[in-house]
């Protein structure tokens, strides 16, 4: 990936759920707003990256227990919607969401497989 295309995949400055970085790709072409989704072929693989970093010497049971929390909010499709998660979620993590939506809903008819890699560093 590019300079510009790690950067738009960080997400952590606060109110960011224990996502530092988000990622998502489709076959393994990362996903960006303005990626065409019309050539992808039936059964496509869905990738999610969730990385949490720290600067820590200890690993701690938090992290685990905001993904859940992320994960849960980011597959409530009709729920989110309809929930005001800005003092939850900063900017980043909802244009995130919302990209991931809009690839899964347009996909949904191909039989995506979803796959999440947590990555906690």
């Amino acid at each position: 990936m590019s300079d510009e295309e790690l950067e738009k995949g960080i997400t952590g400055s606060g109110n960011d759920g224990g996502c530092d970085g988000l990622f998502l790709f489709v076959n393994d072409e990362l996903i960006l707003d303005d990626t065409p989704l019309e050539n992808i072929k039936k059964n496509p693989d869905v990738d999610l990256y969730i990385i949490q970093s720290k600067f820590e010497n200890s690993f701690r049971e938090s992290a685990f227990d905001k993904w859940k929390s992320v994960v849960d909010n980011l597959f409530s499709l009709d729920t989110f919607k309809n929930t005001d998660f800005t003092k939850r979620y900063n900017n980043d993590v909802l244009e995130f969401f919302d990209r991931f939506h809009n690839t899964f809903l347009e996909l949904i008819t191909k039989s995506p497989k979803v796959n999440f890699k947590f990555i906690y560093v």
